[in-house]
C-alpha cells in the first residue's frame, strides 16, 4: 500500500468492497474473480477525503483487520510456503497458527506438482480450530494451482472437493454467548472458468464476488495519479491545475475497459515520450497496441497524406467521391478527432470506409492504397475474404477456438494478425457473404475498438484502419445496375440495399449506426475512365516486357484502337473486364509470338495490329 494522496474529489469505496465487508464475518469461504490483479484507490480509514492504493491483497488485509481477525496466512504459489501475517498485535494467534504442521511448514512439490494432501490438512485444521480471534487463509492463485483443459491428478480433484465440503462443515466461535467470524478461507482467480469446474459454483456457504474493471470515477482517481506522474517529470511544462483535471478527465475517458495500474502506466509512457497533458489521450492510444511513436505524426505518413487525393485518383481511376472520403478519415486521425463525437467511446478504430459498388470499380485497389498510404511502398491490407467465413464455425476462426477446444493453442487469424500488426489497414472482402454471428465481433470493434480472443487475451484494433466492401445492390428489384443507369440512381440502389441488409436481414441496425457515414458507393467506369485504365495496364505490359526480355514495346494506333473497342464492349465488368480484355487480345497472343519467335536482346518490337480469327487473337509483329 503507498502512502495517502489528498484530493478534494477522492473515489468513494466501490460497491464489491462494501459487498466483500459484509460477507467476511458471514461466509466460511470467499471467492474473488475477474479484475483481481489491479490496483485499487481507496478512501482510507482515517482520513476520508484522501485516497491510498491497494493491491488485492493488502486490501484483503486491511479489512481482515477492522473486522477484528488476528493473523493471515498467505499460500505463495511462486515458493511454495505460507507465510503468516500478524493483524492484531495484542492478538493470540491460534494454536495451529503457531505451532501446528499445516500453517507454518514449507510446501513441497511431488513429481505431480503441488502436495495436495498437505494442503488438505492446512484446510482441514483451520475449519476445526475454533478460537476466539479468527483467522484467515489466502490462495491468491487459486486458479494457478491446476491446470484449466488438462487430466487433473486425483490428490487435485480430491483438494477442491475437500474445500468444497469443509465450506459446509465449518463452523463459528462463540465467546461468551456470541458467534464470532469463520475461520475464512479466501480465494482469488481471475477467471472463474479455471478452477475445476464443480467448485464453489453451487455452493450456497461460498460467496462469490465479482471484481469488475474500475468505474469512470474510479478510472479518473488513476488518471489524476498519472497527470500527476507527467507534471513532476516535466515540472516547466506549467500546466494549470484546471488543465491537469481536464487532461485526467479526458485520459479517464479514454482508458475504458482498462486497469487501474494501467491507467497510471499511460503517465509513465508520457512522461518517458515527453509526450504533453495535453496529448495524454494518444498515449493512451500508444499504451494500447504497445508501439511508443504515434504514427499519424510521423512526417513520411504526413507527406504522403498531403499528397493522398492524387495518389490516389491515379490509383483509382473515377472514384472522387471514395477517395475524398478516404482522406476525410485520415485528415481526422491526424488531427486526433477520430471518435471525437462520441465521448463515451474514444478508443474506435482509427478509420472505417464501406467501400460499395460493382465488380471492378476499384474497392480492392483503394484499400491497397490506403495501405501504402499509411505504412509505405509495397504494403498491402491484411485480407480476409468473407465468403470463407460463412459456416458456422467463422467465429472461431477470427478470434480462436475456446478452451478445450480444438485449435485453441492456435488463436484465431484475425487476432493473431492485429496482435502481429497493431497498426494496419484490414481488409473485409464481401462482407455482405460473412456468418451472421461474425456482424457481433465487428459491433465490438467498430463501438470498443477491441476483441477478446478465444484464450481470453484482449486485442486492440485503435490503430487499425477497416475497409469493408458489398456489391448489395447491383442486382436490385427491378434488374442489375448497369453503367448506363443515372450515377444518383445507382447510388441510392447501392445505399438502400446495404441499410435494408443491415435493418431487416441482420435484424442489426445498431451495426449500421455504428458504420455511420462511412458508407461510399463508388460508380460505373465511364469510357473516359476506361481509356485512362486502358493506357495504364498498357504501360505496365510494355514496361514488365522492357525488365524481363530487355525489349522496347510498342503499340501501334489501330492496335491501341482494336484493344479500346473491345474494353469498350462491357464496362459493366469495370476494371477487371478491361484487364481481360488486354490478357486475351494483347497478352496471351505476345507471349506465343515470343516463346515462338525468341527477340534479341535490346531489340524494338511494334505492335502494328491485332486480328481474331475465329479461334483467337494474335498479333502481327514489325521488328526492329
Amino acid at each position: 500500500m503507498s502512502g495517502a494522496q489528498p484530493h478534494p474529489a477522492a473515489s468513494t469505496t466501490p460497491g464489491w468492497v462494501r459487498e466483500l465487508t459484509m460477507a467476511l464475518p458471514i461466509y466460511p469461504q470467499i471467492l474473488l474473480v475477474g479484475n483481481v490483479r489491479d490496483e485499487y484507490h481507496l478512501p482510507t480509514p482515517h482520513a476520508p477525503e484522501a485516497t491510498a492504493i491497494y493491491s488485492l491483497e493488502t486490501l484483503l488485509a486491511r479489512l481482515l483487520e477492522e473486522q477484528g481477525y488476528a493473523a493471515l496466512a498467505t499460500h505463495d504459489i511462486a515458493t511454495d510456503h505460507i507465510t503468516t501475517t500478524r493483524l492484531h498485535d495484542e492478538a493470540t494467534l491460534a494454536p495451529t497458527l503457531a505451532s501446528g504442521p499445516g500453517w507454518a511448514a514449507t510446501l513441497t512439490r511431488s513429481a505431480s506438482g503441488l502436495d495436495f494432501p498437505h494442503l488438505r490438512q492446512v484446510l482441514t485444521e483451520l475449519t476445526a480450530n475454533l478460537t476466539a480471534a479468527p483467522t484467515a487463509l489466502l490462495f491468491p492463485f487459486a486458479d494457478r494451482l491446476t491446470t484449466p483443459g488438462e487430466r487433473q491428478p486425483e490428490s487435485a480433484r480430491l483438494f477442491f472437493s475437500a474445500a468444497d465440503a469443509l465450506a459446509h462443515r465449518a463452523r463459528r466461535p462463540i465467546v461468551a454467548g456470541t458467534e464470532q467470524p469463520y475461520n475464512t478461507v479466501l480465494w482469488i482467480a481471475e477467471r472463474l472458468e479455471d478452477l475445476p469446474a464443480a467448485f464453489a459454483t453451487t455452493n450456497p456457504r461460498i460467496r462469490q464476488i465479482s471484481v469488475p474493471h474500475p468505474s469512470a470515477e474510479e478510472r479518473l482517481v488513476a488518471a489524476r495519479r498519472a497527470v500527476r506522474i507527467i507534471t513532476t517529470r516535466e515540472p516547466d511544462l506549467g500546466a494549470s491545475p484546471t488543465e491537469q483535471e481536464q487532461a485526467a478527465e479526458h485520459l479517464a475517458s479514454a482508458t475504458h475497459g482498462m486497469q487501474a495500474t494501467q491507467v497510471a502506466a499511460i503517465g509513465q509512457l508520457a512522461a518517458h515520450q515527453r509526450i504533453g497533458i495535453n496529448e495524454i489521450t494518444d498515449a493512451a492510444r500508444l499504451y494500447r497496441v504497445g508501439v511508443t511513436d504515434n504514427p499519424w505524426r510521423d512526417p513520411q505518413v504526413l507527406k504522403r497524406i498531403s499528397e493522398g487525393e492524387q495518389r490516389l485518383n491515379a490509383r483509382v481511376r473515377g472514384q472522387h467521391a471514395a477517395v475524398r472520403k478516404t482522406m476525410d478519415i485520415f485528415m481526422r486521425s491526424t488531427a486526433g478527432l477520430t471518435g471525437a463525437h462520441a465521448g463515451s467511446s474514444p478508443n474506435r478504430p482509427r478509420g472505417v470506409l464501406v467501400l460499395s459498388g460493382p465488380t471492378g470499380v476499384g474497392k480492392t485497389e483503394l484499400a491497397k492504397g490506403i495501405a501504402e498510404l499509411i505504412l509505405g511502398t509495397d504494403a498491402e491490407p491484411i485480407r480476409f475474404d468473407m465468403s470463407e467465413f460463412a459456416s458456422e464455425h467463422a467465429r472461431d476462426r477470427l478470434i480462436g477456438a475456446p478452451p478445450g477446444y480444438v485449435g485453441f493453442d492456435a488463436g484465431g487469424e484475425l487476432t493473431n494478425a492485429v496482435r502481429a500488426h497493431p497498426i494496419s489497414v484490414l481488409l473485409f472482402d464481401e462482407i455482405d457473404k460473412a456468418n451472421p454471428a461474425l456482424f457481433d465481433l465487428f459491433l465490438q470493434i467498430l463501438e470498443d475498438g477491441r476483441l477478446t480472443d478465444g484464450r481470453g487475451a484482449v486485442v486492440h484494433f485503435t490503430e487499425c484502419v477497416l475497409v469493408f466492401t458489398t456489391n448489395l445492390g447491383v442486382v436490385g428489384p427491378t434488374g442489375r445496375l448497369t453503367r448506363h443507369d443515372e450515377p444518383e440512381q445507382v447510388r441510392a440502389q447501392l445505399t438502400a440495399a446495404f441499410e435494408d441488409f443491415l435493418d431487416h436481414q441482420l435484424g442489426r441496425p445498431e451495426l449500421r449506426n455504428r458504420f455511420g457515414d462511412s458508407f461510399v458507393a463508388m460508380d460505373f467506369i465511364t469510357t473516359d475512365i476506361a481509356d485512362e485504365i486502358l493506357d495504364a495496364m498498357l504501360d505496365t505490359v510494355t514496361h514488365r516486357v522492357r525488365r524481363v526480355h530487355e525489349l522496347t514495346v510498342t503499340i501501334g494506333a489501330h492496335a491501341r484502337e482494336v484493344l479500346r473497342t473491345e474494353a469498350h464492349r462491357n464496362l459493366d465488368d469495370g476494371g477487371r473486364g478491361i484487364g481481360t480484355v488486354v490478357e486475351t487480345c494483347l497478352t496471351n497472343p505476345l507471349s506465343r509470338h515470343l516463346f515462338h519467335h525468341p527477340p534479341q536482346p535490346r531489340q524494338q518490337l511494334h505492335i502494328t495490329a491485332l486480328t481474331h480469327d475465329g479461334i483467337g487473337w494474335s498479333v502481327e509483329v514489325q521488328h526492329g
